[in-house]
C-alpha cells in the first residue's frame, strides 16, 4: 500500500515550521513581495494557517482554488489575470533546500543576465538519492556564465542513481522556476492535448526546450524532495 501523509503536505514542519512556511519566507528572501498560492478547496486549513501566522504588512497573498488536481501547468494558469509583470516566479512547497543562499535568489541572480525562462537545477551525488524523485533528471551542455543548454528532461531514469557504473554526480530539475509570461502561450497552445488528464509542466518544459527558450541554471545546496514520506524523513533528518 502507498505511503500517504495524514494533513496536507504543504503543512508537514520541519524545523518547527511547515513547508509552505519555509516557501514563502524563501520568497521573501528573494524580494518576491506579491504572491499567490493555488490551493485545493479542501486544503482551506493551509489559507487558515497562513492567515494567522504571516506577518502581512508588507506582503500581498492571494489564494486561488484548483478544483480538481489537473496538474502543475494548469494550477499556474489560473494565475495568469493576477500576473502584471514580464516575468514570474514559480516555488513548489515540497522541495525544500539547505543553502547559504535561498534558492529562488539565486535564480533571479541569474534572470538578470538572460531573457529566456528559466527552471532551477539541483547537483546529486552518489548516496543522496534516497527519497528523491526519479523524474527530473536532465540531459545538458553548459552553457554560457554558468548556464545548463537543456537537450532533453527525462520522466524515469531511477538506475541513474543507483548504478554503480553510472555518473558519480548527476542534475536534475526541481521545483523552482522563472518563467516569461509567454508560459501562458505555451498552455494555451497544448491545453487541448490535456483535457482529460493532468497538464504537469513537462510536457511545456519540452516544448521551450525545443524552441530554445529555457535553460537550467544550478541551485547551490542541499535539495530534498518533502513530498513523499521517505523524502520528507530524509528532509527531517538534516534540519
Amino acid at each position: 500500500m502507498r505511503k500517504t501523509f495524514p494533513l496536507p503536505k504543504e503543512l508537514l514542519l520541519i524545523s518547527g515550521k511547515p513547508l509552505i512556511f519555509h516557501t514563502i519566507r524563501e520568497a521573501i528572501l528573494s524580494g518576491i513581495s506579491e504572491i499567490i498560492i493555488i490551493i485545493n478547496p479542501q486544503k482551506n486549513v493551509v489559507k487558515d494557517y497562513l492567515l494567522n501566522n504571516l506577518d502581512l504588512h508588507n506582503l500581498k497573498l492571494y489564494f486561488l482554488y484548483q478544483n480538481s488536481p489537473s496538474g502543475l501547468a494548469s494550477a499556474i494558469a489560473l494565475a495568469e489575470p493576477y500576473i502584471k509583470k514580464e516575468y514570474f516566479a514559480v516555488m513548489l512547497p515540497d522541495n525544500i533546500f539547505l543553502s547559504n543562499v535561498s534558492p529562488m535568489k539565486q535564480i533571479i541572480n541569474y534572470s538578470e543576465k538572460s531573457d529566456k525562462n528559466l527552471v532551477g537545477v539541483v547537483e546529486i551525488k552518489k548516496g543522496e538519492e534516497k527519497g528523491l524523485s526519479s523524474s527530473g533528471i536532465i540531459e545538458y551542455e553548459i552553457g554560457e556564465k554558468g548556464f545548463f543548454k537543456l537537450k532533453e528532461i527525462k520522466e524515469k531514469e531511477r538506475d541513474s542513481f543507483i548504478n554503480p557504473g553510472e555518473k558519480k554526480i548527476i542534475y536534475k530539475i526541481c521545483g523552482r522556476y522563472i518563467f516569461k509570461s509567454d508560459f501562458f502561450k505555451y498552455y494555451e497552445e497544448m491545453k487541448h492535448l490535456y483535457s482529460h488528464q493532468e497538464f504537469d509542466d513537462l510536457p511545456i518544459l519540452r516544448k521551450m526546450i525545443k524552441d530554445d527558450t529555457l535553460m537550467g541554471v544550478l541551485i547551490e545546496g542541499r535539495y530534498f524532495d518533502a513530498g513523499n514520506p521517505e523524502g520528507y524523513l530524509v528532509a527531517k533528518s538534516f534540519f
